[in-house]
């Protein structure tokens, strides 16, 4: 129990420092992929001003405040919300009440849940309205420019009235695809003009009904961010190992927030760097430090050799590797809870 409440302790210290540190470099453009679990929420900052894209679900509302006031902001320029899911504006709500917003952007105003209609009554009590941009609407964060590609049509699927852009730093582009699914998504291939972007955030926590093959040949990323919460903690097995593999084939580097934490992308416009939050924990962890590890390929946990749970994995899902932990997280295999670093 000491244990953990050290690693608790030490995460939490973590993430901030890691917060400080992007700050106190203060780099001209940023995205923190903000770790809600299973749903999204992430910020966008460019000289000062700051966009904030959905806020995961009905229990997220004081993460994702408590994440904005440790980066010292007091005021949102700028709130999407892509679709009206509760995992995307569940959280939304308690921001609303909390922080003054300038504009905000949404695909649709009428959704009949609970969830939504206690954000859209939000919005309606601070005074906010709400813009409906078609897609080639086009927008600014400080020197950044935002393009809506999507939705291009109606759909009954709300996933397919998912608001899409594409945000550009100077050389370096982002490519935020909220939960747009093969229709939306070749709806946009379709109409939308330039599509390549170095950072890809995947649609819908890594569903194989989307970011296809022909996507990413006209994405080409280099990177890809996945925001899901641990496959335990998801109903829908996410992120599916189809869509892995097609990433991986496409030699693409892959961040997730259930392995990496908070992932922050950075950019000076000409090089992205990214910073993610477990790793910086398990670099104070020897995260780097070549071991021998049993892997369990049944449930793709890694085992110190003298775990305790080592005996009860079956031979056949028993693989011995000598590597470090963070190659094997990059991997897609996890820690096992009771020898965790």
């Amino acid at each position: 129990m000491t244990r953990i409440l050290n690693i608790t302790i030490l995460s939490v210290f973590l993430l901030a420092a890691l917060i400080q540190t992007a700050q106190s470099e203060a780099p001209a453009f940023e995205i923190h992929f903000i770790d809600v679990g299973h749903g999204d929420a992430a910020v966008v900052v460019c000289e000062g001003e700051y966009m904030l894209i959905d806020g995961g679900d009905e229990n997220c509302g004081k993460t994702v405040c408590d994440y904005l006031n440790k980066m010292n902001i007091s005021r949102l320029d700028y709130l999407v919300y892509t679709h009206p899911h509760k995992d995307n504006v569940g959280g939304l709500t308690e921001v609303v009440e909390r922080f003054p917003i300038g504009d905000v952007f949404g695909s649709v105003t009428a959704y009949d849940t609970i969830i939504f209609s206690s954000f859209m009554r939000a919005l309606s009590q601070s005074g906010e309205e709400i813009i409906i941009p078609e897609a080639g609407y086009e927008f600014d964060i400080g020197s950044a420019r935002a393009t809506v590609l999507g939705p291009v049509k109606q759909s009954s699927d709300m996933n397919n009235m998912s608001l899409v852009m594409r945000v550009v730093y100077d050389e370096t582009s982002f490519l935020l695809c909220a939960d747009a699914m093969s229709g939306e998504e070749n709806d946009i291939l379709q109409t939308a003009g330039e599509l390549s972007s170095d950072v890809i955030k995947i649609s819908c926590q890594g569903s194989d009904e989307a970011t296809s093959e022909l996507f990413l040949a006209q994405v080409m990323p280099r990177y890809a961010v996945i925001s899901t919460a641990t496959r335990g903690d998801n109903v829908y097995g996410h992120p599916n190992d189809a869509m892995l593999t097609r990433l991986n084939q496409a030699g693409i580097e892959v961040y997730r927030t259930d392995l990496n934490g908070t992932v922050i992308c950075s950019s000076d416009g000409k090089e992205i760097t990214i910073t993610a939050q477990k790793d910086e924990i398990q670099a104070h962890n020897g995260a780097d430090t070549e071991e021998m590890y049993i892997i369990n390929t049944n449930s793709d946990k890694f085992h110190r050799p003298d775990c305790r749970n080592v005996a009860s994995i079956a031979e056949e899902n028993r693989l011995e590797i000598t590597a470090s932990p963070r190659e094997l997280i990059r991997e897609g295999y996890s820690p096992c809870g009771n020898c965790a670093m």
